[in-house]
């Protein structure tokens, strides 16, 4: 992803035409805005989709716990982890109003709150310096269609500021 972002940046800089349409993009203002973030969302939940793999690490204990939370190795992993507890909790909260223990449903909420920190930060630029707004909306999406731990539902990503 990153040799493909590179390579993204280089052909904006070199071809003409790529160069005239970022930049007929970038000033189209709110349309440009809102067709590039539905993109982006789109690219973001077929990549879920297509890649909502099993996550090993202290991921892999959490979904051990939703699955089988009688295991000798969940319970000897919370006690010795037990500051995994609270989000293990929450996770388990949302899997059973979803009924549901699918790995799908937490990358869906991991999705939606990469998206809304983004959304925030938005908003706080809104409040400071309205004149930067699209610029920094642009710089999310190009950073989130980039973003790989989206497919990781661990407190990394759930509690995650792009840009503090």
């Amino acid at each position: 992803m990153l040799l493909g972002l590179v390579g993204i940046i280089i052909i904006m800089i070199t071809d003409n035409f790529v160069k005239r349409f970022a930049r007929s993009v970038y000033q189209s203002g709110w349309l440009g805005m809102l067709v590039l973030g539905i993109l982006l969302l789109i690219w973001q939940i077929f990549f879920i989709v297509a890649t909502h793999p099993a996550i090993g690490f202290d991921v892999n204990m959490l979904h051990q716990a939703w699955i089988n939370p009688n295991q000798a190795k969940v319970r000897g992993y919370f006690s010795q982890n037990y500051n995994n507890l609270p989000i293990l909790l929450l996770q388990n909260w949302i899997l059973t109003k979803f009924h549901s223990t699918s790995w799908l449903v937490i990358d869906s909420v991991t999705l939606f709150l990469v998206n809304l920190s983004a959304l925030i930060n938005i908003v706080t630029m809104y409040l400071v310096s309205k004149d930067k707004v699209r610029l920094l909306w642009y710089l999310q999406i190009i950073f989130l269609a980039f973003f790989p731990m989206i497919i990781i539902p661990y407190t990394d990503t759930w509690v995650l500021r792009l840009f503090p």
